[in-house]
């Protein structure tokens, strides 16, 4: 379980509920499997070091839960009808986290 602060209301998540962390500026998106949008302004390298191992650094904006990822294409990545981009900085650590 993870707990954090969205708009100023104390949130308890399931790691494994959580789809993807998005970067955007100084807040980040958590969003969740059942379609809720959390806002925090913890940053995401922070949220990359709290959720671990099963999550995977796409891009420098966002952090995928390998658990949900359906494809992987050369530039993206499937997430729940959702195209995550994968940049080239991150390209070869998620496909070594794919193979597995």
């Amino acid at each position: 379980t993870v707990s954090l602060f969205s708009d100023r209301r104390k949130v308890s998540l399931l790691v494994q509920d959580i789809l993807y962390v998005e970067s955007n500026d100084r807040e980040v998106f958590i969003h969740s499997c059942n379609g809720t949008l959390y806002r925090n302004k913890t940053p995401i390298s922070q949220w990359e070091s709290i959720l671990g191992e099963d999550f995977v650094r796409t891009h420098r904006a966002f952090l995928v839960n390998a658990e949900y990822i359906s494809e992987v294409g050369n530039e993206s990545v499937n997430v729940s009808d959702e195209k995550i981009p994968v940049s080239r900085k991150y390209k070869d650590e998620v496909m070594r986290k794919m193979k597995r």
